[in-house]
Formats: structure tokens, C-alpha cells, sequence
């Protein structure tokens, strides 16, 4: 640091192994003091990070952790995403305690500023989109989304009891490299790449769709400003998941491998499902880079690159999201 200059904040980082947090880590390293934890050692990677090593469901190793980083900046990603599970898995209530107490660890060390990642799926499913973070009814039907929503309470009020700036952050649909295997994106190109049919629901549901280097940006952006309060993320985009499916399909030059109508529609889901960008836009100024397009682009670039390993279709090769250590 240079004589005169302000000291970098310094941001401790949880889910920095996973699909979103590796894009948030990868640009807050480049303008602040970072520390990321793991639940496993990691190598050094030549890059200014800190890593550290903890299991953030034991509230005396988040004390540990908090009390030797001593952060100012909290940036909190890290839950169970296990694809297919983490609707209802029960764990999402040992997530929820877990980032109370981490946020309460870090009000105790003084901590400044405290950024947590919830979802869309805080939202009631019947109500009308755009989804907005100041009218729109917050009535999470699922285990996830009721956990997600119980945190956003709690860490609200231990941020107002130790003066915290609390931002939260509802994220909806992120797609990109290293995201899991068995999500929408990646399952279409996985298929096609094994020349069968990629089979869908009815694909009429409307979804934003982000591409996740974007979605990392605009996190990294949320965490050092002055937001408090919930932010809807997104793309601004809306798009049926048909015209997705189908944008893959010509994209990779098999539109005959589509099969919409193959699967049934998840029970409940909301047809129409997109957020209001307002406060994103106009509050944060952050406006997404990558256009639709060249995010499927880039993605069927990255899994072709993938299929040129020999396992590349088991899915211990391909499931790279990190698991509980992403949103």
C-alpha cells in the first residue's frame, strides 16, 4: 500500500469453491485483501488469496475463523446445492444456524459490511412477476427457500444489534462453466454431445437466466458498496426454457435433439418466474456484460472442452459446482 492510500478491505469469502463463489473470488482478488475457506486443504495456486480451512457448520470452528481473519467485509455464499436435493433436504436447517452464527461472530469482531446470497425462490410461487424486493409478497414455499428466508431475518438483526451494512442478494437462474452437470444448460449440452436426445419439460416457463461471470461481478460490485437491504440479481432477460433448449439445439447444430414435452413440469412450479432488475440497475449501476447468446456460446465451448476427457459424461468428472460449498 502506498503512502497516503486507504487499506484494501479485507473480505473473507465462503462458498469461494463453488459455481458462483470461484467467479466472485476471482474478482474481488483483484482490488481487495481476500481470505476463502474450504473444508479441505487446497494447494497454493500462485493467486492473493488466503485460504483457510473450517467446517462452517460447527459454530465454534465460524468463531475460530472470524476471530483470527478478523474481516471487515463478510461475503457469505457457502449452502447445500446438491441438484435435486437441496429443495428439501434437511440440512438447510443446519445451514440456516450455521450463518447466524457466522454473522454473529462477525458482528462481535467488528465487522463493517456483510453481503449473504438467497435466492428467488424466497418469493411467493403465485406472485406476478416482475418480482419486486419492496412488493412482492416473501412467502417461500420450500424448505430451502423458507431457510434462506429465516437467515435473511436473523442476520438482519444481528446486523442492526451490532451495526453491520446488510445487503442480501436473491439470485434466480445462473448458467456457465463448471455449473453442474444435471442442471438445464449443461444436461441439454451433455446430451447432444453424446448424440441423444436431451429431453425437457414443456419448456414454457419464463425464467432470467444469468450467465454466472456476470452474476460474479455483480456480487463482487454489491459487497463493496453501500447497499443494504435486497437486491434482486438477474440478467434482465426473459426467456421460455423452450427458446433455451432450443437456442442450444441450433447453437451446437442439432435442433432435431431437442425434446420438449419429454419430462413432466416440476409440480408447483410458478410459469412465469423473472425478478425486477430496478435497484440492480439503478441503485448498484450494474448492467451484465455477456449477451445471451455468447453465454451458451462460451458454456458449449467449455463441456466440449470437458468431453475430450474419456470419463467426461460420469458424473463425478462433470459435477464441478462445488456442492454445499455454492449458494
Amino acid at each position: 500500500m502506498k503512502a497516503g492510500e486507504a487499506p484494501r478491505p479485507l473480505v473473507l469469502l465462503t462458498g469461494a469453491n463453488g459455481f458462483v463463489g470461484r467467479q466472485v473470488a476471482a474478482r474481488l482478488a483483484e482490488i481487495v485483501e481476500l481470505h476463502c475457506v474450504s473444508r479441505q486443504p487446497r494447494v497454493a495456486t500462485g493467486d492473493a488469496v488466503t485460504w483457510h480451512v473450517a467446517d462452517l457448520l460447527d459454530a465454534d470452528a465460524c468463531e475460530q475463523l472470524v476471530a483470527s481473519v478478523r474481516p471487515s467485509h463478510l461475503v457469505h455464499l457457502a449452502w447445500n446445492t446438491e441438484h435435486g436435493e437441496f429443495w428439501t433436504a434437511p440440512d438447510n436447517i443446519r445451514w440456516r444456524d450455521a450463518g447466524l452464527a457466522l454473522v454473529r461472530a462477525f458482528g462481535r469482531t467488528g465487522g463493517k459490511r456483510l453481503l449473504i446470497c438467497g435466492t428467488g425462490a424466497e418469493y411467493a410461487a403465485s406472485a406476478p412477476s416482475p418480482l419486486d424486493e419492496n412488493s412482492s409478497p416473501v412467502e417461500p414455499e420450500t424448505l430451502y427457500g423458507q431457510a434462506k428466508n429465516a437467515l435473511r431475518i436473523g442476520a438482519q438483526d444481528i446486523a442492526d444489534e451490532f451495526g453491520v451494512a446488510f445487503a442480501w442478494a436473491r439470485i434466480f437462474n445462473a448458467f456457465g462453466a463448471g455449473e453442474d452437470h444435471r442442471r438445464l444448460v449443461p444436461s441439454i449440452i451433455g446430451a447432444i454431445l453424446r448424440n441423444q436426445p436431451a429431453q425437457c419439460s414443456s419448456g414454457q416457463q419464463v425464467r432470467d437466466f444469468i450467465d454466472v461471470r456476470d452474476l460474479g461481478g455483480a456480487l463482487a460490485m454489491l459487497a463493496l458498496s453501500n447497499l443494504q437491504g435486497p437486491i434482486n440479481l438477474g440478467s434482465g432477460r426473459q426467456a421460455k426454457i423452450a427458446e433455451i433448449a432450443e437456442a442450444i439445439g441450433r447453437l451446437m447444430g442439432r435442433p432435431d435433439l431437442i425434446a420438449l414435452g419429454a419430462l413432466p413440469d416440476r409440480p408447483g412450479e410458478p410459469l412465469h418466474q423473472v425478478p425486477r432488475l430496478t435497484r440492480m440497475r439503478d441503485e448498484l449501476g450494474f448492467v451484465p456484460r455477456i449477451g445471451f447468446e455468447q453465454g451458451l456460446r462460451d458454456a458449449i465451448s467449455w463441456w466440449r472442452r470437458a468431453a475430450g476427457d474419456p470419463g467426461w459424461n460420469t458424473p463425478k468428472q462433470l459435477d464441478m459446482a462445488g456442492g454445499a460449498d455454492d449458494r
